[in-house]
This record gives C-alpha cells, structure tokens and sequence, in this order.
C-alpha cells in the first residue's frame, strides 16, 4: 500500500503570490493550502486573490488544493472559487458550528478545514467537530497563545493540543499541529515534528517545501508500522500479536484500521 494513498501528513502552506503559484508543481507535498490570509497584506489581498483565479484557470496538475479564506471577505472570496477545482476552504479561527455552516451554504456544499486558534475555538470544539462538511482540524498554536501570559504559553498550548487530538479521535478526523517557523535547523525541526507525533497528530502542516520531508519521515513511520502490525495480525492465528517488544490484541487491531480507514475517507 502507497503510504500517500492514505493521506497527507504534511500539507504545505503556499501564499498566494504569483511567484509562488508558478511553482507549486515541482513540491513534494500533494496537499496545498493556498492562502489568502496571514500571508498576504491587507491591501493585496484582492491582488492575491486575481493571482490565484488565474492559476486555477489554467492548472492541470494533480496537487490536492485547499484555500485558506479571511473570514472577513469569506462573501467574495467563495463566490469567486465556488467552481474552481479546489478540495474546499480552510477557515481561520473557527469558534463555532455556525461559522462552517456559513460556508457550506456560501458554497452550496464544499469540504471544510477548521483552524482552531482561540479559546472559544477550544471551548466549542465538540459541537465544530460533529459538523458534516468538516474534514480536518488543525491547531494554530501563535494566535492562541497571543491569548495568554508569556508565562503560561507552554501550558495552555499543550491543554489545547490534547483537547484538539481528544475531539479530532473522537469523530475519526485528521488532526494538525501547528506550524514551525523553524525551517533552517531541520534537526531541530525534527524534534518539534517528533512532539507533535508524541501528542497523537496525525501530521504538521509546513511552510516550507524543506521542512515536508522531515515531517514525511516521522509519521510515515508510524503509518507503515501500523500496516505491517495489521498485516502480521491477520495472517497470526493466535489472538495476540508482539511486534517490536509490545504486544497487540484485537482490539488494537480494530482501532487501528478505523484510523487509517478515516484517514482516506476524510482526505480524499
């Protein structure tokens, strides 16, 4: 099995800026969010969004493409990329049920992308998670700590990585982590990559094309581990499994083929 038929573990941020957009086919990443938001200036954002018209118009290629919209020209931008040949949009600062609804209806019908960054985000998280159109979660750790005292950054991100991850499992979604401005010290990066793992992420989203590697590296690990533990356990007569020193019973098993079978059903 491709690991990448499962799905992408590491999306990539693409602003939309016109040298960036020529040069989307070349990346390794087969998820691009496209983004009208943080990364473009307040004044050049209908220019970015002209830009990325122009390069839907005429793109063959086969990249998987999210749009991550302003909430406050969330009218315009849908209306105009509505019937574009985008996977669907990924909306800043979710908070609520309603504000997904407001783009399935602007829409008529696409696939969401929660970003969650602000407590009332985290607060109302079980009821944005059991919204039909919502495909993925991803946490936006800068924002939501701008929210808090320098001192409790460590704390408070963390509480929110687990309430994500917890919420994400319990609707079978794909959840994740922030990104990392850290793009030079790809050791480092790592590390960070290796956290995110650790809190149960499915994946990091990148904001540079040398940082997906790295990420590809960490979690592709664990997929491929997960689809080799299956594959032994099928073909075990016995109802225990040991793999690499830990022991498996049915049960593992099972929850580990939902995962991976969300993992297909949500991404596609």
């Amino acid at each position: 099995m491709i690991i990448s038929e499962l799905f992408d573990n590491s999306p990539l941020f693409v602003p939309c800026d016109e040298k960036y957009l020529s040069k989307v086919d070349p990346l390794k990443s087969t998820t691009i969010i496209f983004d009208l938001e943080d990364s473009i200036k307040d004044d050049k954002k209908q220019n970015a969004l002209e830009s990325l018209l122009r390069f839907l118009d005429t793109y063959k290629g086969s990249k998987k493409i999210w749009v991550r919209i302003n909430n406050d020209r969330m009218d315009i931008e849908i209306t105009e990329l509505k019937d574009k040949n985008i996977v669907g949009f990924m909306l800043p600062k979710t908070e609520s049920y309603e504000m997904i609804d407001n783009i399935v209806v602007l829409s008529e019908a696409s696939k969401v992308w929660a970003l969650i960054e602000t407590p009332m985000g985290i607060v109302n998280l079980p009821s944005i998670v059991s919204h039909p159109a919502l495909s993925a979660l991803m946490f936006g750790a800068e924002d939501y700590a701008n929210f808090f005292s320098d001192d409790s950054h460590d704390a408070v991100t963390e509480f929110a990585k687990n309430m994500i991850v917890l919420n994400g499992r319990a609707f079978d979604l794909p959840v994740f982590d922030t990104i990392s401005w850290n793009y030079r010290d790809l050791k480092l990066f790592k590390e960070e990559v290796l956290s995110s793992k650790r809190f149960g992420f499915y994946g990091k989203v990148a904001i540079h094309p040398d940082q997906v590697d790295v990420i590809e590296e960490v979690f592709e690990e664990r997929i491929e581990d997960q689809i080799e533990i299956i594959e032994k356990f099928d073909q075990n007569p016995s109802g225990i499994l040991i793999y690499k020193g830990k022991i498996y019973e049915r049960p593992h098993i099972e929850k580990m083929r939902n995962l991976l079978k969300s993992q297909i059903s949500k991404t596609d």
